[in-house]
């Protein structure tokens, strides 16, 4: 999943602050470069949330199996 980021508002926001048109198209630049390979939307951790789950849940499971196996041979 992708997170959008509104560049031209982010842009309006600095010059509206009183940052040059230049630095600001440079800021924007900059941002975009970097949020876009780092941003994780909230669809993101839950995906992960829900595999970790999963994996835990099996080596749970997983391990009760071995201990009573381990019990049924004392």
């Amino acid at each position: 999943m992708t997170a959008t980021f509104d560049t031209l508002e982010y842009a309006e926001t600095l010059k509206a602050a009183g940052v040059p048109e230049d630095q600001a198209k440079a800021h924007v630049k900059a941002l975009s470069n970097v949020a876009g390979n780092t941003l994780t939307t909230k669809a993101d951790l839950q995906e992960v949330e829900h595999r970790l789950t999963i994996k835990l849940g099996s080596m749970f499971v997983i391990a009760v199996g071995i201990i009573l196996a381990g019990i049924k041979y004392l």
